[in-house]
């Protein structure tokens, strides 16, 4: 019996295959996207660094929009790819379907995952090209996040040929923040990063440096001098701007019509289409001053003024807020507004006290092991508690959930930065 059982458990591994998009579906659907998106967005794509390829391979890819699979795909064509998607995206009943049809790994975000880790060796070893965005989160202010740990060490396990597709203008075409999209241009770039038996040579902190460099982005400088149109240009921004860089004053912003306007002491910037600010002005009774020279930090972009916001962060105070629940079920799909509670963010750890589906609940991770939250902008934060995916919403005001985000940032970076220095 024992023998028996052996066997089956063998032949159930050697019978485990990631596979391919299936191509009587895949090759119509690329076709269609790429004429709807080449005339929607102007896209273009210059894939000559992936002339030739066909697997096995690595590609990693900045996380500038959510439409990035859409992108990357558009540029391996005719390759069917195989994805690295977050598990946030498998929780969607209408999604699930599509993203097994095409064989997309799902992977648990910012938690050790070890059955997405063998699936994606799986993949490469089956002589597929895998896509990763190496980042973990899609950014939500045109910026490049820090790159997960253990990419490098997966890098070099599977040590093939590495490339990137950087997709210039999607960031400003589909801001994370913004309400609405945008029309202007987008240009699909590529190029090979890595030669396979180059990798082979590397540590897995020469790989992450190397990465770091190479996969910078910055959305709002990397198609200068073209026009994004819109309907508004500001709507959403108070979802990740919540700081006044002149008085100081917080949650006081107006973002509409295309300005952002303080509350308390009337600072008004204008976004245009290109996503610059137009110069400061401050309203004084019937007279206006204007001018850059009002803020001691040059604040010129959006992603700009959201670093001011972050960096102003107080981590010495933990972060309270009454939150509502979201909450994957047995199947892995996600339910909202299961539960409330409080949760609570300082240095050292995340914690929650509520009730959730009619239990008390509660839980605490630590910050060291938490290192990141996926945020969707206005709403809410993402967090893994035992495998199981939950979503918290900061009450009465959703928009509070960036600041969750860009503390726990703070905190991560300064435990990474004091860990190199006292290796140092």
């Amino acid at each position: 019996m024992t023998e028996r059982n052996d066997k089956k458990s063998t032949d159930k591994r050697k019978k485990t295959v990631i596979g391919k998009p299936p191509a009587l579906i895949y090759y119509p659907a690329a076709v269609i996207m790429s004429l709807i998106y080449r005339i929607k967005y102007h896209v273009t794509v210059d894939r000559r660094a992936l002339k030739g390829v066909r697997g096995p391979a690595v590609v990693l890819a900045p996380h500038v929009s959510g439409k990035d699979h859409v992108l990357t795909g558009l540029a391996l064509f005719p390759n069917r790819p195989t994805y690295v998607l977050s598990e946030h995206f498998m929780s969607k009943k209408f999604l699930r379907p599509i993203l097994r049809m095409i064989h997309a790994i799902p992977k648990k975000m910012f938690c050790p995952d070890t059955r997405s880790v063998l699936n994606m060796l799986r993949a490469v070893r089956e002589g597929n090209v895998l896509v990763l965005f190496p980042e973990g989160r899609l950014t939500w202010y045109g910026r490049s996040l820090g790159i997960t740990d253990g990419t490098a060490e997966l890098v070099l396990r599977m040590g093939v040929d590495v490339y990137t597709v950087v997709s210039d203008g999607a960031g400003m075409t589909f801001p994370k923040w913004a309400k609405y999209k945008r029309r202007g241009k987008i240009h699909i770039r590529t190029e090979k990063l890595l030669d396979g038996d180059k990798v082979k040579t590397m540590s897995p902190d020469e790989i992450n440096g190397f990465l770091t460099e190479h996969l910078r982005h910055d959305a709002e400088t990397a198609m200068p001098g073209v026009k994004f149109r819109t309907k508004d240009t500001t709507a959403g921004l108070d979802g990740i701007l919540w700081r006044c860089p002149i008085c100081g004053s917080t949650d006081c912003l107006e973002c509409s019509d295309g300005n952002i306007v303080c509350g308390e002491c009337r600072l008004e910037r204008t976004l245009d289409e290109y996503g610059k600010l137009k110069p400061i002005k401050i309203r004084y009774g019937g007279n206006t001053l204007e001018g850059q020279a009002l803020i001691g930090t040059v604040i010129d972009s959006v992603a700009d003024w959201y670093e001011y916001c972050a960096a102003t962060v107080d981590t010495s105070a933990p972060i309270v807020r009454r939150c509502e629940v979201g909450k994957t079920d047995k199947d892995g799909y996600m339910h909202r507004n299961v539960g409330e509670g409080g949760m609570r963010l300082d240095r050292d750890s995340f914690s929650f006290t509520g009730t959730v589906n009619g239990y008390d609940t509660s839980f605490s991770i630590t910050t060291e092991k938490l290192a990141a939250f996926p945020i969707t902008v206005g709403d809410h934060i993402d967090v893994y508690v035992d495998g199981t995916l939950w979503y918290l919403t900061p009450l009465p005001d959703p928009r509070e959930s960036v600041k969750f985000v860009a503390f726990l940032d703070r905190v991560t970076a300064e435990r990474k930065a004091a860990e190199k220095h006292s290796v140092l």
